[in-house]
C-alpha cells in the first residue's frame, strides 16, 4: 500500500528501517530524511491557509489549451507553519552536521538579524525562474541547491496540501497521456506501477498522482518501444530505470506488486539513489 498524504509517524519510520535494512550505506541520509518527512506529514494535518479559487472560466481556459492550473507562484501558503517547519528542519540539518551546514546558518542568520524574511524567500522558490533565487543565494554567500532544499520542504505540506485542493478542478480526459503534471506543470518525481500494472505519475513539486500511458516517455512523448527499456540494480526487483534512448532520459518506477510492506514515495527515492548513479554512469539524466 502507497501511504497517503497525513499518514501516522509510525508508518513511515517502519518504511525507513525497512530501507535501512536494505540499503545501511544510506541509513544516515535516510534517518535525517525520515525526521523531515515525519514533521512534513503531521503538518499538513494543521494547516490553515486560504483556498485557492480559480472560477469556472479559467479553469476551462486552462484546461482546454492544456496548461496546468497552477502556476507555481500562485500556490497558497500557510507561512506560520511553514516558517516554523524551516526553523526546525534547520536544527535538523545542523544536528545531522550534513556538508552544506554553513550554508544553512547563513540562511538562519539572514532571518535573525532581519535581513530578510522567510516570505521572501518562499517567492524566490516558487519562482518560475531560478534567476532570482540564484541572484539571493549568489549575493548571501549561499549555496542555491542547499537553500532551495531548506525553503521546499518547509512549503511542501502547503503545497501538498494545496496540490489536493486544486485538482478537484481536474477529470479523467486532463491526465490521460500526459508527461507533466496536470496541476503545476512539474515533471514527475517517480512512476507507479499498480497491482494490475497500470502505470502513474507523481509530480516532483507539488506530489500530485495522475494516470498515464504504460508505454511512454514523460520527457519527449515518445511512445515508439524500440526506444523505450529499462534498468535494474542487482537484488532491487521493485525499483528500476525506465529509459528514453532517444532523448537520453530516466523516470524511476516502482513495481507495488513486488513490495509486501507499505510504500512511502519520498523515501523510495532516497532508497533508489545506487539506481541513480547507475543511470548516470549509461549517460541518462532525469
Amino acid at each position: 500500500m502507497i501511504l497517503t498524504n497525513g499518514c501516522p509517524a509510525p508508518e513511515i519510520e517502519t518504511v525507513a528501517e525497512a530501507l535501512k535494512e536494505t540499503q545501511p550505506h544510506l541509513a544516515p541520509i535516510i534517518s535525517l530524511y525520515e525526521k523531515i518527512f515525519v514533521l512534513q506529514e503531521q503538518a499538513i494535518l494543521t494547516l490553515d491557509q486560504v483556498p485557492v479559487v480559480l472560477s469556472e472560466d479559467l479553469v476551462k481556459t486552462r484546461r482546454g489549451h492544456g496548461f496546468p492550473l497552477l502556476a507555481r507562484e500562485e500556490f497558497s501558503i500557510d507561512a506560520a507553519s511553514a516558517e516554523g517547519l524551516f526553523k526546525t528542519i534547520c536544527r535538523i540539518c545542523s544536528d545531522g552536521k550534513i556538508e552544506a551546514l554553513d550554508s544553512v546558518e547563513k540562511t538562519v542568520t539572514l532571518l535573525e538579524t532581519d535581513q530578510t524574511t522567510f516570505e521572501a524567500m518562499t517567492r524566490l522558490c516558487l519562482d518560475s525562474g531560478q534567476e532570482r533565487l540564484e541572484k539571493f543565494a549568489r549575493d548571501n554567500g549561499i549555496d542555491m541547491e542547499t537553500l532551495e532544499f531548506l525553503v521546499y520542504n518547509s512549503i511542501k505540506p502547503s503545497i501538498v496540501a494545496c496540490a489536493r485542493q486544486v485538482a478537484t478542478s481536474l477529470d479523467e480526459s486532463d491526465t490521460e497521456k500526459q508527461g507533466l503534471c496536470p496541476v503545476c506543470g512539474g515533471s514527475p518525481a517517480i512512476s507507479i506501477l499498480g497491482e494490475n500494472g497500470e502505470r502513474s505519475f507523481a509530480c516532483s513539486f507539488c506530489w500530485h498522482q495522475w494516470q498515464t500511458e504504460r508505454i511512454f516517455c514523460p520527457f519527449c512523448s515518445t511512445k515508439e518501444s524500440k526506444h523505450l527499456s529499462y534498468l535494474l540494480v542487482e537484488d532491487e526487483k521493485g525499483m528500476r530505470g525506465d529509459v528514453c534512448e532517444k532523448c537520453g532520459k530516466y523516470v524511476k518506477t516502482i513495481d507495488t506488486r513486488e513490495y509486501s510492506r507499505n510504500i512511502y514515495l519520498p523515501l523510495e527515492l532516497l532508497g533508489a539513489l545506487p539506481l541513480d548513479m547507475k543511470l548516470a554512469e549509461e549517460g541518462f539524466s532525469n
